[in-house]
């Protein structure tokens, strides 16, 4: 099983150090975390039971037309889902 670092910083801290890394004046090191949380509670919340997955839905992958086809009309905004 792979490791994943994460991180808890304030939100207009998780905020200025997304621009910065946009900016090109910060560049993240190696082992930085790359997934940030406002607080342990929200940490909790994601991590909860209820938002586990079954292995059974995890291997029911979605693509993008996938999910065009199940909201209404076109949706052009949808990159990726998670």
């Amino acid at each position: 099983m792979k490791r994943i670092v994460i991180g808890i910083m304030p939100q207009e801290k998780i905020r200025e150090r997304m621009l910065a890394i946009a900016r090109g004046t910060y560049k993240p090191k190696p082992g930085e975390p790359k997934i940030w949380f406002t607080s342990m509670k929200s940490l909790a919340e994601v991590l909860s039971d209820d938002n586990r997955c079954s292995p059974l839905s995890m291997n029911h992958s979605l693509n993008r037309s996938s999910v065009s086809r199940r909201l209404p009309g076109e949706s052009p905004a949808i990159s990726h889902v998670l």
